[in-house]
């Protein structure tokens, strides 16, 4: 299983008239996205279709998918 996150960038959403940086949690298949999401707790909320299914995560939430594995990368 693949998982992986990118280098979080400042155009991020805008929480509380914040502006939070972001990045991407995506993998090699759909099915080990999910799995992962679900293992993390990940809100499906969270979950972007397009070219690449993929899931935004906040600073926090990055580090908490390294911990649990999630490969880093640019």
């Amino acid at each position: 299983m693949a998982i992986y996150v990118d280098h979080p960038r400042q155009w991020g959403f805008t929480y509380r008239a914040t502006k939070t940086a972001t990045c991407h949690l995506t993998a090699d298949t759909f099915e080990e996205l999910e799995a992962f999401a679900r293992k993390l707790g990940i809100p499906p909320r969270w979950r972007h279709s397009g070219s690449k299914e993929h899931y935004d995560l906040t600073v926090s939430w990055r580090k908490k998918a390294v911990g649990a594995g999630a490969i880093e990368r640019g």
